[in-house]
């Protein structure tokens, strides 16, 4: 650097020290720091190469840049009405809604979401369920937020990263294409950037004859991204989902009577057909059900969660918190923990079974009793408590 202290030379040491912290440290120098290193240079003479490896032994560095090693889950594949993993062993979604979470990522970076990803993880959540694409009007972007890829150049390039982000904390992600009406070419960029991603799940639509403002119009020229397991997406609530059957189903259960038995059953009836519902022989994920806002029984939650992972491939826990990819408030946690309880409760060598529907059990405080018989005698019974 300069040997003397004229205007410009300042200018161009300052610019050059807020330079360094932005690329090593994402954030601008603060006033302490670049006099800091504004002293350095002009006092002992130090360079830029000399400034950006003292800050890389700052603690703030290696907490930014110190992560876990790259973790590949293994791939989820499906086997009949339920999923596996591509190594045989098994699997139920027990999910949490996290709509927010990659727009957090991409705005805030890495260190903002670590707090959520570890939350999720200690409950006992192995899949979140994330947004790629969302906007609104005011109240709606509070709610939930904003993500555009057009706002953000690197969006398709921070999509894998962070997806190794959540692999590290032994979470998947079905990740939902689209909530905001077409956006030309993300459906084929989503596929390029998750091609060799193992820890992912695609759904193609959130609710897509629910919102006219916000869907695809043209959903049935849609096809399922190579190599990647995608679902066509879901509809309202109870409400069929797009068909044909991709590789899996959604199903919503929001707000709907008797919500907490619905997912489960009503779920296994799409993969399996009933009067009306064509069989797509599909593993079938209830993936947007009732609120703890909207129903404030834990033991509704429990159950919902018990009944999907013995009938059907999982369901999620959606929450006012899960939104916004915020850490969970006290109810909504108390909730989450009856869930994950309830998905954990299930012998998973069950669901394979026959299914019974064993109306002599149900006393008159459960309103339904279901269960799952093995060949050898052995049964998986669930309550639905009223």
């Amino acid at each position: 650097m300069a040997d003397f202290a004229s205007l410009e030379w300042y200018a161009m040491v300052a610019n050059t020290i807020s330079q360094i912290y932005l690329e090593e440290l994402g954030r601008p120098a603060d006033v302490g720091g670049a006099a800091n290193w504004l002293f350095h240079a002009r006092e002992g003479g130090r360079d830029a190469d000399w400034i950006r490896a003292r800050i890389r032994e700052l603690e703030e560095w290696h907490h930014r840049h110190d992560r876990p090693a790259a973790v590949n889950l293994p791939r989820l594949v499906p086997a009949g009405g339920v999923f596996r993993t591509d190594a045989g062993g098994r699997f139920t979604a027990i999910e949490a809604s996290d709509f927010n979470l990659f727009g957090r990522f991409i705005k805030e970076g890495p260190d903002a979401i670590e707090p959520i990803l570890q939350e999720r993880a200690a409950v006992g959540f192995n899949m979140l369920r994330v947004w790629g694409v969302y906007s609104g009007n005011p109240t709606f972007e509070l709610e939930i937020g904003r993500l555009l890829p057009s706002e953000h150049a690197d969006y398709y390039d921070k999509l894998p990263q962070f997806l190794s982000l959540c692999a590290a904390h032994g979470l998947y992600v079905e990740f939902t294409a689209f909530t905001a009406g077409p956006v030309p070419g993300h459906w084929e960029k989503c596929g390029e950037a998750l091609r060799d991603v193992s820890n992912v799940i695609v759904e193609l639509a959130n609710e897509n004859d629910a919102h006219p403002s916000a869907n695809l119009p043209n959903i049935q020229d849609y096809r399922p991204l190579p190599g990647i397991i995608c679902s066509h997406g879901s509809n309202g609530s109870q409400a069929v989902p797009p068909r044909p059957a991709w590789d899996y189903e959604v199903f919503h259960t929001n707000d709907a009577f008797e919500w907490w038995r619905k997912g489960g059953h009503n779920g296994m009836e799409l993969s399996q057909g009933a009067e009306g519902i064509a069989a797509s022989h599909k593993p079938v994920i209830a993936n947007e059900n009732t609120r703890p806002d909207r129903d404030g029984n834990a033991g509704h939650h429990e159950d919902a969660a018990a009944a999907c992972a013995l009938l059907i491939a999982g369901s999620c826990f959606h929450s006012q918190s899960g939104k916004k990819s915020a850490l969970f408030s006290p109810n909504d946690r108390r909730f989450a923990e009856a869930h994950v309880r309830g998905a954990r409760s299930v012998n998973l060598e069950c669901q394979e079974g026959r299914y019974e529907h064993p109306a002599a059990l149900e006393t008159p405080d459960l309103l339904r009793v279901y269960q799952k018989v093995l060949p050898d005698g052995r049964r998986e019974t669930v309550r639905i408590r009223k």
